[in-house]
Parts: C-alpha cells; sequence; structure tokens
C-alpha cells in the first residue's frame, strides 16, 4: 500500500473514533445528573471492618442527612494526602454530615487496609467493582466529591483534590444548610 492509502485509511479511522466518541459523550452527558439535580438511587456493597463486603447500602437511605460522596482508589496520591483530611473532618461533623467514600474498582482487602491506615472510622465505606456510581455520576477521575443535600439533590461536585480548609468549610456549609432555620417566637412574629 502506498503512503497516500495508509494515511487516507489512517484518517477515517481516527474519524470515526472521534465520531464514536462524541456520540458516546452526547447520550452520557445527558443520562449525568448536575448539581441542582436528584442523585439517582444506586446500591452498592459496604466495606467491613473485617475487610469483607458487607451489606448493600443505597442512596436513599442516606436521605435526611447530607452526604459528603467522595470518589477514591487507595493507589491514587492525591486520595492518599487528602485521606487524612477526611478522617479528621469525619470526626468533627459526622453527626450532622454523612461521609461516603466509594472505592473505584479496587478489592475488599485494599480498602480495608486504607480505612485503617487513615484511621476512616467515621465514613461509610462503599465498593464500587464495575464503576457503575462513578460513570453514572459523570466521575472522570479521583478524587471526586459531591455534596448531597439531605433532599438527595447535588449541591456542589468538586471534581479534584481538596485540602482540609476546603473539607472543613463544605462539611460546615452542608451541615449549616441542613440545619433547620430557627423558629421565631410568637412576640417577634406579632411585630
Amino acid at each position: 500500500m502506498n503512503r497516500r492509502v495508509k494515511m487516507a485509511v489512517l484518517a477515517a479511522g481516527l474519524l470515526v473514533a472521534v465520531m464514536g466518541y462524541l456520540t458516546w459523550a452526547v447520550f452520557q452527558s445527558e443520562a449525568v445528573p448536575k448539581v441542582g439535580q436528584a442523585v439517582p438511587n444506586l446500591s452498592l456493597p459496604e466495606v467491613t471492618a473485617a475487610g469483607s463486603l458487607g451489606q448493600t447500602v443505597s442512596l436513599s437511605e442516606l436521605k435526611g442527612k447530607p452526604v459528603l460522596l467522595n470518589f477514591f482508589t487507595t493507589w491514587c496520591a492525591p486520595c492518599q494526602t487528602e485521606a487524612a483530611d477526611i478522617a479528621a473532618v469525619g470526626r468533627q461533623w459526622h453527626n450532622k454530615v454523612q461521609i461516603v467514600l466509594v472505592d473505584r474498582g479496587e478489592s475488599a482487602y485494599l480498602v480495608h487496609q486504607f480505612v485503617t491506615r487513615y484511621d476512616l472510622t467515621k465514613a461509610v465505606v462503599l465498593l464500587d467493582q464495575n464503576d457503575n456510581w462513578a460513570s453514572r455520576l459523570g466521575v472522570t477521575g479521583q478524587p471526586e466529591t459531591f455534596w448531597i443535600d439531605a433532599n438527595g439533590v447535588i449541591q456542589k461536585h468538586i471534581p479534584s483534590e481538596m485540602g482540609y480548609s476546603q473539607w472543613q468549610a463544605l462539611a460546615k456549609q452542608a451541615a449549616s444548610a441542613a440545619s433547620p432555620a430557627p423558629a421565631q417566637s410568637s412576640a417577634s412574629a406579632s411585630s
């Protein structure tokens, strides 16, 4: 085959690949909820304290309390960096905010070792073996974090690593948004 034919075949193949990707991306983006939309009701198995898979947890079970949903992998350096910050924020805010960590496809044993190493005891830790949650929420890397309010609506999406002060501010914002407004006393209501 001469060089011109090879280049034409390569260009045609590249064009088909790009068109296929763009078609997939258009259909994929329609299914991914955005900030201000309800998160789909997804279920995953929890990683137990023994390092095995436990009961299934669904997002709908977590309604009523704001959720900070973080996607991670144990080998990801930024995930390792923010793990200690997540643990500290979890210890401080666990009564007002539920931290849910979703590992993207590793073994329950590796995830258990990670949770133990970083003392992530105040988080619910789930294993997304097939990356279902990540793809349904449009996660493209790790770490990525979502703030989901008590009604199951995505309030914020942070597609990168956060430091302690960012985790602290996000937990505070989520907790204060979930707190009911103070009731007016009858004396101030009548004035």
